[in-house]
This record gives C-alpha cells, sequence and structure tokens, in this order.
C-alpha cells in the first residue's frame, strides 16, 4: 500500500512515522503546498486553493491508495472537494476548521467547507480521528459531526527522524552547568512566562528551578519534573515526556480556574477557551489523572515536590506509556 502524508508539523511527520516502522509501512510525509501559495495564507484553504492544488498535484496524489492530513484538518478539503478515488484518513490535531487570520485571503472557514466536512462521516473512503476529545465537541459547537473516533501521538522518536536529526534544535539544549538533578524545569512558555512568572513563584516557595530553551524532550529526562501551566487542550510534547516518564506538576483544575479570573487579560488557552470542557483536555481528562501531580495553592505544589515517591511516579509514567503506545498502535492498524 502507497501511503501519502500530508501536513505542517514536524512532529506529527514523526510520529506517524514511527507508527509506520512498528507496522512495516511505508509512509512518505510531505508538507502541504498549491504550488504557489507562501506563509500564513496557505492554511486557509478556499475552494480556489484546493481546486488548484488539486490541478497542480493530482497526478502525484493519484499514485498513493491512502492519504492521511494532519496538522491542519483544511488541508483534507483537496480530497473531499475533488473527489480523490484513494482512501483518506484525517487526522484532526487542532480545531478543524483552523485558519491563519492575519493572511486570510479568502474568506475561509466558508459553507462549502463545513458541509464537505459534514459529508465525509458518511463516506466509505474516509476516516476521521481527533488527536484529543475536544475536537468532537468543537465541531459539533459548529454543527458538524465527525463522530467520537481518538487516535492521540505515540509520543516516540522514529528511527528516521533520530537518524537524520530532523526533531529538535541542538543549538537549544539546557546549559551543561544547569544541575538538573536538582531542579525542575519550567517551559518557557506563556502562561509560565507572561501570564505569571511562575519561575521567580517557585524561587520564593524555595523550589529550585530553571526556566529557558531546551533541545528536545531528552533534554528534560534528569530534571526532577516539569512545573507547568497548561495552555492547549492537547500538546505532543506531553506524550513524548510520557514516554521518557518525566513527571508534570500542574495545577488543579480549581486552581487553574482560579489562576485564569486573577489574571484574566493575560491567561492562555489555545482558542476557543471553555472554562467548563477543560475537562476533555489531555491535562485534566479522567483517564490521565493518574498522570499529573496536581497542586491546589502554591504552599500545595511545595508540600508535593517534597513528600512524593518519584522512583513510584517514573514507573507508573512509564507503564501508562507503554499501554498507551500499544492501543495507539493497535487504533493506527485497523485504521490502515
Amino acid at each position: 500500500m502507497k501511503i501519502l502524508h500530508l501536513g505542517f508539523h514536524n512532529g506529527l511527520f514523526n510520529d506517524l512515522q514511527y507508527v509506520s516502522e512498528q507496522l512495516g509501512l511505508n509512509i512518505q510525509y510531505l508538507k502541504f503546498t498549491d504550488g504557489c501559495t507562501k506563509g500564513g495564507a496557505l492554511y486557509n484553504i478556499s475552494h480556489k486553493r484546493a481546486r488548484d492544488a488539486w490541478i497542480k498535484f493530482q497526478n502525484f496524489y493519484n499514485q498513493f491508495d491512502l492519504i492521511i492530513t494532519s496538522d491542519t484538518c483544511p488541508i483534507s478539503r483537496v480530497f473531499l472537494q475533488n473527489e480523490f478515488k484513494g482512501k483518506l484518513i484525517i487526522w484532526i490535531c487542532n480545531r478543524f476548521d483552523y485558519c491563519d487570520t492575519s493572511s486570510n485571503d479568502c474568506n475561509f472557514p466558508d459553507n462549502e467547507y463545513y458541509e464537505l466536512l459534514r459529508n465525509a462521516k458518511t463516506n466509505k473512503n474516509v476516516k476521521i480521528f481527533s488527536y484529543t476529545k475536544f475536537e468532537h465537541t468543537y465541531a459539533k459547537i459548529k454543527n458538524v459531526d465527525i463522530g467520537s473516533k481518538i487516535i492521540k501521538p505515540c509520543g516516540f522518536i522514529s528511527k528516521l527522524f533520530q537518524q537524520n536529526g530532523l526533531s529538535f534544535k541542538n543549538e537549544n539544549k539546557i546549559p551543561t552547568t544547569i544541575n538538573k538533578n536538582e531542579m525542575y524545569f519550567v517551559p518557557p512558555y506563556h502562561n509560565d512566562t507572561i501570564m505569571i512568572n511562575l519561575s521567580a513563584i517557585l524561587t520564593k516557595h524555595k523550589i529550585s528551578n530553571y526556566c529557558g530553551k531546551y533541545g528536545g524532550p531528552n533534554d528534560l529526562v534528569d530534571f526532577k519534573g516539569i512545573i507547568h501551566i497548561p495552555y492547549a487542550w492537547s500538546n505532543l510534547s506531553l506524550f513524548e515526556a510520557i514516554q521518557l516518564g518525566i513527571i508534570y506538576f500542574i495545577p488543579s483544575l480549581d486552581f487553574i480556574l482560579e489562576l485564569s479570573r486573577e489574571n484574566e487579560w493575560k491567561f492562555f488557552w489555545s482558542p476557543p477557551y471553555k472554562r467548563n470542557k477543560l475537562h476533555e483536555s489531555e491535562w485534566y481528562c479522567k483517564e490521565n489523572k493518574n498522570l499529573f501531580i496536581y497542586f491546589s495553592s502554591w504552599n500545595d505544589l511545595k508540600l508535593k515536590v517534597n513528600n512524593i515517591d518519584y522512583n513510584v511516579k517514573k514507573n507508573y509514567i512509564k507503564n501508562f506509556g507503554i499501554n498507551h503506545n500499544k492501543q495507539m498502535l493497535e487504533k493506527w492498524k485497523n485504521a490502515f
């Protein structure tokens, strides 16, 4: 079977490359293009852009028995609109109607696009999966039923990406002067640095930490853990961390809601922010609740970093990762 994976995200290219290696498949991955559009406008797949891409590349596309589209879903319009005869898997890894608003030159998303997605569910040649539960909820808000099937990232680095150094930038590696074994890592993301200065708060509570860029998940393994304020419904980096047994300390659901209220104009969540749906995110969903150390206040965090059994927690996370990987590979096998 000839399989093509189209998307924009190297991390998702890697995850499916890992799947292909484990299942003995040969998946070719390519960054999507219509052959002429540059920059963020390429995320906005209008009728014309989908038609132009199809006209330019249809002979190439038709060489494949199966095409997979991932980040982002609008790429699938090229195949839905132009009635691709092969099989299509749509792996929704962001809101299904994601657009780049700053370069939106075509009023995308349009009614025709929504109708194509509505009809896709009943197309025998099309399978739709999301990578987290909230994508289904969001689609229903837009009056689109994409079903309820979920395939999450496996979280491993593929052999191909390892061999070719395709995954992470070495220049971002954490300095060797940092004593990771005695410190916690704070990601350099919005809620950790702009909403609040998480590193300073931890230092005030005598929790030794380092905040800065890093060279991928393996660069974080030796830290005691990661202390983080989540900002998205799902993160690929979370699954990479799970497979390495990395411990996450994150605010409890009540505490993150408290932080969001106290910092209303600075708090960020990958839109749309639906506070009553945070339990559908990977950080707060029922099936993942034992992966994390939740803290209900800064004092509670101080108690927990001093009192948890780190070896027991790491072993639990690694075992969770083993079972998770088996389940996701089985789902992909059935999808193919």
